[in-house]
């Protein structure tokens, strides 16, 4: 995108027309490889990233789509660029072996096999309410006393002096999940460190891209998040699970990211380094995580002095 104004011009929002969908839109730093909400410099042409999530699907698997796009700067101008061509992914290969599926029954240690159920159990939930349409299998996020599957969709109001990149009053936003509560529970159950180490090695040993609990890493995150032990699930993520070909890194940033602009004041300030940290090992597009890391630190310097 190229500026031709005598001013910075900042990209906060972007839509598909037909069908009208909103959608995320980042901006690379002007001297910098990194990407967020960064202005485009007076007379300067820059790389723009869109993502939208169509539902339902308008192509099968392979095809192009083409449509037109806009991109809204901080005056609420509209900028169309018609017949944009999304060039569709090759069909993917008809895989030669499937994962293999764990056998409950099998397992000998109770609290693993009881990790072992849920997860599964979270698996078959995002076959139904998965990346297809925009969910997270059980995941879902009332807002304001409306529920919204996974965690909604961001849209930001142009032209705003406002914070919108996260959510200062957290009292009206719930992320929950009844399968990240069953395993809560779990642990709340048990009453030795022996076994709670028993219970962070059952979970963590199905962070990987070579089991069937791939696609679910969001709910490992979740939980982990939840009990305090997020250096440790993001260590194991970005060693095990990225580069899987269920996309299940991706929602695993996905969610990480809602969970910063929803429930930032649960990260402490050690947290927020190791997000940092994490970043730099992380080859997949990560949504808008690094912004919200900035934003939250300023919030909190501008509400504690």
């Amino acid at each position: 995108m190229t500026n031709i104004t005598g001013d910075n011009v900042r990209l906060l929002g972007t839509k598909i027309l037909k069908p009208i969908t909103e959608g995320y839109v980042l901006t690379r730093h002007p001297e910098e490889n990194i990407f967020g909400s960064y202005p485009i410099l007076p007379g300067e042409t820059t790389e723009v990233h869109s993502d939208f999530w169509v539902i339902p699907p308008k192509r099968k698997e392979g095809e192009d789509f083409k449509t037109s796009v806009v991109l809204i700067d901080q005056y609420g101008n509209e900028h169309k660029i018609k017949n944009v061509v999304f060039t569709g992914p090759k069909p993917k290969e008809p895989k030669k072996e499937e994962t293999p599926s764990e056998p409950i029954h099998s397992i000998t240690d109770p609290i693993e096999k009881e990790i072992a159920a849920v997860l599964k159990a979270e698996a078959n939930r995002y076959k139904e309410c998965g990346r297809r349409v925009g969910g997270l299998g059980s995941i879902q996020t009332t807002i304001q006393g409306k529920s919204y599957k996974g965690v909604g969709t961001e849209w930001r109001e142009a032209d705003s002096p406002k914070n919108q990149t996260i959510t200062e009053d957290e009292s009206t936003i719930q992320i929950s999940s009844d399968n990240a509560q069953a395993l809560l529970n779990l642990y709340q159950k048990i009453k030795t460190d022996e076994r709670k180490e028993r219970y962070f090695s059952a979970l963590f040993k199905r962070l990987d891209k070579n089991t069937e609990y791939a696609p679910v890493g969001y709910l490992i995150l979740f939980v982990s998040f939840s009990l305090g032990e997020l250096d440790a699930v993001l260590n194991g993520a970005v060693k095990n699970l990225q580069g899987d070909k269920a996309y299940g890194f991706s929602d695993f940033l996905r969610l990480l990211d809602s969970l910063l602009k929803f429930r930032h004041s649960s990260f402490s300030s050690e947290n927020l380094d190791s997000i940092e940290q994490f970043l730099a090992d992380v080859k997949e597009h990560s949504f808008r995580i690094e912004e919200r890391l900035a934003a939250i630190r300023a919030y909190r310097l501008s509400e504690n002095g």
